[in-house]
Parts: C-alpha cells; sequence; structure tokens
C-alpha cells in the first residue's frame, strides 16, 4: 500500500484539497491528534480511486508551532512515503499571478536573528528542498494532465513556477515592510511568503520521510486583501484547488519505489511489499455459520513488521480488527486487534504460509478463544479444551477489486455496515 499525507493550516485550503479525495474510509489517532485517511480521486466526476493508495488529511490550524505539533506525529503514525503541504500564499506580484502554482524550494525563516544596537541582524539561513521530489514537480509541470483535475467552477490557466519561500509567525501584506525587504536582501529568489513553511521543512529533519510544500498564490503583496473576506476566501479555495490538482496527480505519477530505495529500504523489498499489500480474502464454515473475512496486510520491509486491516462477517454480524504482526520468510503470523467501534472483544490469530511467494493464495490456521459459546463440533475444527482454544484452517486468496469480487465485505471495510449487527465477541 502507497501512503502520502497532506497537510493544510485552514478550512478553505481543506475543503479545496477533499475535492480531490474519495471518503473518509476511516479516522486514525497519533499522539493528539486525529486525522482522516482517504482514497484519492480518479480523474474525471465518478467515484472510481485509485488503487493501493490512501492519503492522510490533517488540517494543522495557522502558524507554526501548530505544524511542529502535528506534523511528525502524524507522519510517523501513518507511515506515509511521501508528506505534502498545500495551501495558499501571497506571492511578489512581478513574479507570481493569483491562481499560479507555486512549488517551494528552499525556506528562509526571516525572522531568526537578534536585536542589537544597530537594529535587528539576520541569522536566517535556508532550509534546503527535497531534491528528488522537486525533480519529481518539474516533470509534473511540464505535463497537462493536472490541469483536468482543477475542478470545473474554477475557470483559469495557472502556470507552475518554482522559487524560495519567505516563512515566519506574521503575515506579510506589503513589499514596503522591513521583513520583506530583509528577506529580498537575503535571496533574490523568494517570490512568497507564508506562516508554516519553515515549521514544516524543520519537522520533516526529523521524520525522514520525502516532502514538497506546495502553494496556490491568493493574493499579491500588493493592494493585498482590499476586496473583503468572502471574495478573500473564494482567492482562497481557488488558489488551493489548483495546488491540490497539481499535487494529487504528482501523488499517482512518482515512483514509490524510488521513494523507499532513497530512504534505504532495498529495492526487491519494494517489488515483495507489492505482493504482500494487497487484498485477501477468505471463506469458510463455522458449523451452521457460513464464515468470510477480507484482509489488507502492508509490509515495512526495513523492520519486516506487518501491518492492515481486517473485516469479518459471520452470519449477520460484522468485526473491524486492526492488524499487527511479523514476517518470516513465507510466513505469517498476525494478531488481529477488534477495534473499538466493533465492540467485538475476541483477538484473532493468523498463522499463514505461502507456497508461491504471495502470488494468490496463502494457507493456515485462524486461532481464537473459545469465548462464551462453545464452538461446534465439526470435521474442520480443532479445540484445545485444556487452554479454551479452537483453530479452524483457512485459504486465503488475492483480491483484485474487492469491491467487485466481496462487495459486502468491501462496504463493511469502508464503513458501511450494510445492515450487520454490532459483534458482541461472544
Amino acid at each position: 500500500m502507497r501512503r502520502a499525507a497532506i497537510f493544510t493550516a485552514k478550512s478553505t485550503e481543506t475543503v479545496a484539497v477533499r475535492a480531490q479525495l474519495v471518503g473518509p474510509i476511516g479516522s486514525r489517532k497519533a499522539g493528539n491528534a486525529v486525522y482522516d485517511v482517504w482514497h484519492l480521486k480518479v480523474q474525471g466526476e465518478g467515484g472510481a480511486v485509485v488503487p493501493d493508495l490512501e492519503v492522510a488529511l490533517y488540517e494543522t490550524k495557522r502558524g507554526q508551532e501548530a505544524v511542529m505539533r502535528a506534523v511528525p506525529q502524524i507522519v510517523t503514525e501513518f507511515n506515509a512515503d511521501v508528506v505534502l503541504y498545500l495551501g495558499c500564499a501571497g506571492g511578489m506580484a512581478s513574479k507570481l499571478r493569483i491562481g499560479d502554482v507555486f512549488v517551494v524550494t528552499d525556506v528562509w525563516p526571516y525572522e531568526l536573528g537578534k536585536e542589537t544596537d544597530q537594529g535587528f541582524v539576520s541569522r536566517a539561513h535556508p532550509l534546503p528542498p527535497d531534491n528528488l521530489m522537486i525533480d519529481y514537480a518539474k516533470l509534473e509541470s511540464e505535463r497537462q494532465a493536472w490541469r483536468k483535475r482543477i475542478p470545473s467552477e474554477f475557470a483559469g490557466a495557472p502556470e507552475v513556477k518554482f522559487g524560495a519561500l519567505a516563512s515566519g509567525s506574521k503575515v506579510l501584506a506589503t513589499e514596503e515592510g522591513a521583513s520583506w525587504k530583509l528577506t529580498t536582501r537575503l535571496t533574490d529568489e523568494a517570490y512568497a511568503v507564508d506562516t508554516e513553511g519553515y515549521a514544516f521543512y524543520k519537522s520533516m529533519n526529523d521524520v525522514r520521510r520525502h516532502y514538497l510544500m506546495i502553494r496556490g498564490i491568493s493574493d499579491n503583496l500588493v493592494n493585498k486583501n482590499t476586496s473583503g473576506a468572502d471574495a478573500d476566501d473564494r482567492r482562497q479555495t481557488q488558489a488551493t484547488a489548483n495546488a491540490a490538482a497539481f499535487a494529487t496527480q504528482l501523488l499517482i505519477e512518482i515512483d514509490y519505489g524510488q521513494l523507499r530505495t532513497a530512504r534505504g529500504i532495498p529495492a526487491p523489498g519494494v517489488n515483495e511489499h507489492k505482493r504482500i499489500g494487497r487484498f485477501w480474502s477468505s471463506e469458510w464454515t463455522y458449523g451452521p455459520e457460513n464464515c468470510k473475512d477480507l484482509l489488507r496486510i502492508e509490509l515495512d520491509r526495513a523492520t519486516g513488521l506487518l501491518s492492515g486491516e481486517r473485516v469479518s462477517i459471520t452470519g449477520q454480524y460484522g468485526q473491524r480488527y486492526r492488524i499487527r504482526g511479523q514476517i518470516y520468510d513465507d510466513n505469517l503470523h498476525l494478531l488481529a486487534v477488534p477495534e473499538p467501534s466493533s465492540r467485538a472483544i475476541i483477538v484473532v490469530s493468523l498463522f499463514l504460509k505461502t507456497s508461491d511467494r504471495f502470488g494468490d493464495f496463502m494457507e493456515g490456521f485462524a486461532i481464537r478463544p473459545q469465548g462464551r459459546k462453545r464452538p461446534p463440533s465439526t470435521d474442520n475444527i480443532i479445540v484445545h479444551e485444556r487452554l479454551s482454544y479452537w483453530a479452524a484452517p483457512v485459504t486465503y486468496k488475492h483480491i483484485a477489486d474487492p469491491s467487485v469480487e466481496c462487495s459486502d465485505l468491501w462496504k463493511l471495510y469502508n464503513g458501511d455496515g450494510g445492515g450487520l449487527r454490532i459483534s458482541t465477541g461472544a
């Protein structure tokens, strides 16, 4: 599973990004933050989604401190391959037009310095870009596919520009101010300003992920915000919509294998990751009941650890689980822990083995406590009376399109119970 994290600073930006997504498919916790996970919409007006790609979306709120608190913990918990900060910014009237997409190279923290008897002495040094992501962005800027993702209500012909960003804690509203003049003395390549870029770049130093900041230009540093709050909000939404169209097409085009290799994850591991990191489905009989479940497994080749989700339907009951585990050669040991929302209380262990290097099938046993009801006496269930556990043989097969091949499980996976009753884990 490929994973991308997108951050915004305010609601006008978040609305524009959501137009490129489908969902949410669930919420997750990271430290003191709760964020939503989405699918990325296929280009066009339909509900189709990009396969094998999940997107975490979180609104940090404005300001450097808010970004520093939220970004590292969410990126780490979600295990994102690539991290984007999207939104709007003010730009130099001579360099950027309203609506242009601005890809940030380096960031200049213009407020870093020292007050002296002779005035403010800058100690600003640029925070460097992620050059691999800049290269991908330059390639994407030469293509036209991203323009088709711009919502139809936002007509225009934005250009993609690259340059440095001036970033601090105060809003710069004029090119005549002392802070902007200081920035232009430090570098002649700073074309835009914001209040989050420095913290975003700084926080990415600690999480070892690929990153990029993309801003839509919502106003210039001349006659800034003179048309009223409503018009300003619309410009911010439109500017971010252009940035989001460019960014989400970029998420589709980049090579996640190259990103992982650059982080030190061996390339052969990426190929195996793709084979394991898919959907798997199983059906079996539990006495008079027909049981079936759907697994999504993801392998972190750097550690050998597995993660993912499991949904299960037995009769009229549906359960949801979080998966954690490890891989040993072609053997998997998974622990499926019920999500609190499912109210199930039984933890299930899955011991699986593949004979074809995760090509099409995995076979093994599902082991769980007996619970309050004894398991039925059937040939395919093994009961350990002393330990009060039972085991059933299971065979999982690779599912190419779970929305078609097991639609009821797919609905449950996406949060739609479809009339199923909540399991109590009995």
